[in-house]
């Protein structure tokens, strides 16, 4: 019992943090450019509702942070609504306002505010600003959110660096997707549904979200180029935070050097003699090629005593340790024993890279999320994927508790500092993704959203007058319908999954 509510208050204590944050991105990102386009801003709010802190900035702008930590919005000087105030809303800034989009393009509003502002109002008045300065306005938020995902990844990669993995098969699953398609060892990937691989992340990316449907690769295997296609096989697997998740599989591994990184002192591969930087040239009757051919051969033969040849040193070298008895979860999801050896594989090492090549490696992450989204989301709305996947805030409190505490895992031997830097580490980067989702369905098409606002724009833009008011109001109800709807389901999503 105490554990459950130790991890309850973390993760209440980790949303506090990670929602406000990104909100807080999210906004700034919209206050910072009206304020460049010289609209004056009336409001900025993080959460809504009652004002805990409130102060004014020499501006005229009114700064709060309220009691309802569910979002926020930036309120501009002429609005009826407050920008990017989301399906709760602020019922005090827009209790008096009509069914219409925030920053709305209504003829009549608009005829309202000529009447009523003297010049000087009009020219800090979001409404009489260019269209593509209402445009530009409307578009940063999202944009800020994607910014910050970059800075994280950035950071990350001028700090701990890159890992670089590439697109070679070093293990082909017996029965597997990539088995029938005719993979082996050996085969460099170099195109899978189009694009280009230049890793093996890139693959695993376009498999993870084709399941049931087959995955067109180039491959090639010595000096020939095949076109094979696998049909990754939806499997249930856990991530890194220990969370059950769906994705595609094809069953092949990345090639690794079969070179020992570590021997665990006092193990029977210390007592056998094994050595770190040995290569393993054989298991048993079985040739290695990679590290993972090592595990697939110990696997049959737990509680036995095995011959392993060596390579050390250029010499070749005969090691006969009786391996331990190990568990894993077989594909039948019964558990099988398997052999087991206290040796560790050669680590792929992480390289730190400059400001510029960092920026451009977060710039180039941030797109490929943005693609594997996208692609969810029109796998989703093709019923191809589990919608039940989806989650909400509670979900969000989740994952970002488990971040936080990811590196007090007891299993774990680090230092205290270790701990922290691995805590932080993950909890960045599960605002790197929370901050890329939210800015991403901000600029979904859809009234209500800044992607809606910039729709209705778009159209003014070409046609030289607002969209009726007609069709504006309706489409912000279906917003409202579309957005209140989807926040439902994914309550209800997050409900289930605590019991």
């Amino acid at each position: 019992m105490v554990d459950v509510i130790v991890t309850v208050l973390i993760s209440v204590l980790a949303f506090a943090i990670l929602l406000p944050l990104i909100v807080f991105v999210h906004e700034y990102g919209h206050f910072k450019v009206a304020r460049l386009c010289g609209v004056r801003v009336d409001t900025f709010s993080i959460g809504f509702g009652r004002a805990l802190v409130s102060w004014t900035d020499k501006q005229g702008t009114v700064w709060k942070i309220a009691a309802i930590p569910l979002g926020g919005f930036v309120k501009f000087f002429g609005d009826a609504n407050a920008a990017s105030a989301g399906a709760a809303g602020d019922a005090a800034e827009a209790a008096d306002a009509a069914p219409k989009p925030a920053t709305t393009q209504f003829s009549s509003e608009r005829d309202r505010l000529e009447a009523a502002l003297t010049d000087e109002e009009k020219k800090v008045c979001f409404h009489f600003k260019p269209v593509w300065q209402r445009m530009l306005v409307v578009a940063a938020g999202p944009f800020a959110n994607f910014l910050m995902a970059i800075v994280i990844f950035a950071g990350i990669f001028m700090t701990i660096g890159v890992q670089h993995v590439p697109p070679v098969v070093g293990y082909v699953a017996p029965g597997s997707p990539a088995a029938e398609a005719g993979f082996a060892p050996g085969d460099r990937i170099l195109s899978a549904k189009g694009a280009r691989v230049h890793d093996f992340d890139d693959l695993t990316m376009k498999v993870q979200l084709s399941a049931g449907d087959p995955v067109r690769m180039e491959v090639q295997r010595g000096t020939e180029t095949l076109i094979l296609s696998p049909i990754p096989e939806r499997v249930e697997i856990q991530d890194a935070l220990g969370n059950d998740i769906r994705i595609g599989r094809i069953g092949i591994s990345a090639f690794s050097e079969p070179v020992i990184f570590s021997v665990i002192v006092g193990s029977q591969a210390d007592a056998a003699g094994f050595q770190a930087g040995d290569r393993i040239l054989a298991v048993g009757d079985t040739d290695i090629y990679s590290y993972a051919d090592v595990w697939q051969a110990m696997a049959p033969l737990a509680g036995q005593t095995v011959t392993f040849l060596v390579e050390r040193g250029g010499q070749t070298l005969t090691l006969t340790p009786t391996l331990g008895e190990g568990q894993q979860m077989g594909p039948a999801g019964d558990v099988e024993t398997v052999g087991t050896l206290d040796i560790r594989a050669q680590r792929q090492e992480y390289a730190a890279l400059g400001p510029i090549g960092a920026t451009a490696a977060g710039i180039d992450r941030l797109g490929k999320m943005i693609d594997a989204t996208l692609t969810y989301l029109g796998r989703l709305v093709m019923l191809k994927e589990d919608p039940r996947q989806l989650g909400g805030p509670i979900t969000i409190a989740k994952y970002a508790g488990q971040a936080l505490s990811a590196g007090f895992d007891p299993r774990l031997d680090l230092t205290f500092s270790d701990r922290l830097r691995t805590s932080f580490l993950f909890f960045v980067q599960i605002a790197a993704g929370i901050s890329v989702s939210i800015g991403l369905m901000n600029l979904l098409p859809i009234p209500i959203l800044d992607g809606g606002h910039l729709v209705y724009y778009a159209y003014e833009g070409v046609f030289g007058r607002p969209l009726s008011e007609g069709v504006q109001a309706v489409g912000f109800r279906i917003g409202m319908a579309v957005v209140g709807s989807f926040m439902i389901f994914v309550l209800v999503n997050d409900v289930i999954r605590l019991f």
